[in-house]
């Protein structure tokens, strides 16, 4: 806050970057998942934002929305490490990246 000039502004900045992780979410199930399948994408997408855990932690800038941002990368890697064969090693990497951050 002492960055921002003071507690209302820390408070904004803080409550903004909190917020943009849960677009990411959102916004990571929309870009990935398979384009034949449109209905699945947005389906998916909606339910992710306006799940109750997601709403209840949204107006409060914790940890929790980035812990189920990254938690939603993990599995969209984790997606496409059982469909490809090549790239194994460097996509199971980025999984546990993934899954670590969200721990």
């Amino acid at each position: 806050m002492c960055l921002r000039g003071g507690a209302y502004e820390g408070t904004y900045a803080a409550k903004l970057t909190h917020g943009l992780w849960g677009v990411l979410a959102v916004f990571a199930l929309i870009s990935t998942l398979p384009a034949a399948q449109k209905w699945r994408r947005h389906t998916a997408a909606v339910l992710t934002a306006t799940m109750p855990g997601m709403l209840y932690v949204s107006w409060l800038a914790f940890a929790e929305l980035s812990e189920v941002a990254f938690l939603t990368i993990g599995l969209l890697w984790l997606n496409r490490w059982l469909r490809e064969d090549s790239a194994r090693r460097r996509t199971a990497i980025i999984i546990g990246m993934a899954c670590g951050a969200s721990c």
